[in-house]
């Protein structure tokens, strides 16, 4: 059973939330909502500091739609201070293979392959 079949955390009023994921949009709402919470910001801050509507914010949280645009995605997990790995769907399995897919790239394009 993976972290993110089901996810705990309270709210500001101390109510446990349960967040069951069927489908990518339910997946990412849970890691965002998780990684959000574990940084102490709101969705206020994170619309603000994105340059989104709070209305996208709920969205996103709450699995009702994905963001549109990759850079988005990327602006989200800089913003959280995690890879943007850490937000997508994918199984343990399936981000080693997608690590060491990038590493192959940098090395051929003469960067980094940390």
């Amino acid at each position: 059973m993976d972290i993110f079949d089901t996810i705990r955390i309270k709210d500001k009023k101390g109510i446990k939330l349960n967040k069951k994921l069927d489908n990518i949009s339910n997946e990412f709402a849970a890691k965002l909502t998780f990684h959000m919470y574990k940084n102490k910001i709101t969705g206020e801050e994170l619309s603000k500091k994105m340059s989104v509507s709070s209305g996208a914010i709920y969205n996103w949280k709450n699995g009702n739609r994905f963001p549109n645009d990759i850079l988005k995605i990327y602006e989200l997990a800089d913003i959280l201070g995690i890879s943007v790995l850490d937000l997508l769907p994918y199984s343990l399995e399936e981000k080693k293979k997608i690590v060491k897919n990038e590493k192959k790239i940098r090395k051929t394009k003469g960067g980094s392959d940390k």
